[in-house]
């Protein structure tokens, strides 16, 4: 069994703190309360954790623990088995390919054909489902536990409602060309605890 595995799987938190904050876990990551179970210390890790380096730490219990990472937007959300090709990347700034000027460019663009699939990257609540959505065009937002939500932006169509519940992998819309678009693609984003994240650290591409 991986070290790290053996360290959050054992009883008291405790003993295992100094190991977990050695191998680079952030100490307000970690509760120091005693006897929990390994489930609860996991969920407990990805809710206070906000930055993808110490997400993608916990991502080596997913295996051991599906039913916790139902609700980890860790999918390509155009094709849930394969890695996707991007157009744009995350940034604090670039070149807005409309409006000409520098501007943060809040998630990642991912090419694909006309009509596309879309796919929930994670269980969850839909928060927003609008038409015409100024420049993002038909969009959809997803709300998710752990403090996560997602954001799917340009699309064709889209096939859910508010307040409708998704599973990691459903189907919401279809990848289009709508509001401040160049062409076919799918803007998506990734929020965590009310911060933008750079998606593609959850997408497991270049490693």
């Amino acid at each position: 069994m991986h070290f790290l595995k053996k360290v959050f799987i054992s009883g008291n938190l405790n003993k295992v703190l100094p190991f977990l904050v050695l191998f680079g876990f952030s100490n307000d990551c970690i509760s120091q309360k005693k006897e929990v179970s390994a489930s609860e210390k996991i969920e407990q890790y990805i809710n206070l954790s906000s930055t993808p380096s110490d997400l993608k730490k916990i991502e080596i219990f997913e295996n051991d623990f599906p039913e916790i990472f139902k609700y980890y937007p860790n999918i390509n959300p155009i094709n849930p088995k394969v890695k996707p090709g991007l157009s744009s990347g995350f940034s604090s700034k670039r070149l807005h390919p409309l409006e000409g000027d520098l501007k943060a460019h809040n998630g990642v663009d991912i090419v694909a054909k006309e009509n596309t699939p879309v796919y929930a990257s994670a269980n969850g609540k839909v928060i927003k489902s609008k038409f015409f959505n100024g420049k993002a065009g038909h969009s959809v937002e997803l709300s998710h536990k752990y403090g996560f939500k997602t954001r799917y932006f340009h699309l064709n169509l889209f096939i859910v409602k508010t307040g409708e519940t998704v599973l990691k992998g459903q189907i919401i819309g279809y990848l289009g060309n709508t509001g401040g678009s160049t062409g076919y693609h799918l803007h998506y984003e990734i929020l965590k605890n009310g911060k933008y994240i750079n998606p593609k650290k959850f997408l497991h591409i270049g490693e």
